[in-house]
């Protein structure tokens, strides 16, 4: 659970700073923007890949592993076309307030989906029970 808080907390942190960015007048204002931006991605990316990490299938894990990074870079392309385009066309303000409330957006949307990624405890000896979601459980037979 320590994970999921990080990566919500890492989202805000990002949102906050794209919205940050619209009011930059000099560097160091700047800098501090993306500092902040750099810990709320470094907080989610690394809370991401151990919550990802918990529910690979055995026999596919190279497989997830990949399509996880191939969604990464068509999105980072995607996200660089548009943004251009949008920033071209609408301005900077607007590219950072877009992004802004997309990863406030996905932030919300996490909070409806601890129950998903999280399976349900038997009692409070911390044992998993064995679930569609939990992907890490072993098999009881």
């Amino acid at each position: 659970m320590l994970e999921f808080r990080w990566q919500f907390i890492g989202l805000f942190i990002v949102a906050i700073s794209a919205f940050c960015f619209t009011v930059v007048n000099n560097i160091n204002q700047l800098y501090l923007f993306k500092l902040l931006e750099g810990i709320g991605f470094a907080m989610y990316a690394s809370s991401w890949s151990g919550i990802f990490s918990r529910h690979l299938d055995k026999d596919r894990i190279a497989f997830s592993w990949s399509a996880d990074h191939i969604a990464i870079g068509i999105a980072s392309a995607l996200g660089g076309i548009l943004g251009g385009l949008g920033a071209t066309i609408l301005g900077f303000r607007f590219v950072f307030v877009f992004g802004g409330i997309l990863s406030l957006i996905s932030a919300i949307i996490m909070l409806s989906i601890p129950k998903i990624i999280f399976p349900k405890s038997i009692g409070n000896d911390n044992q998993r029970l064995p679930t569609t979601t939990d992907h890490s459980a072993k098999n009881i037979t």
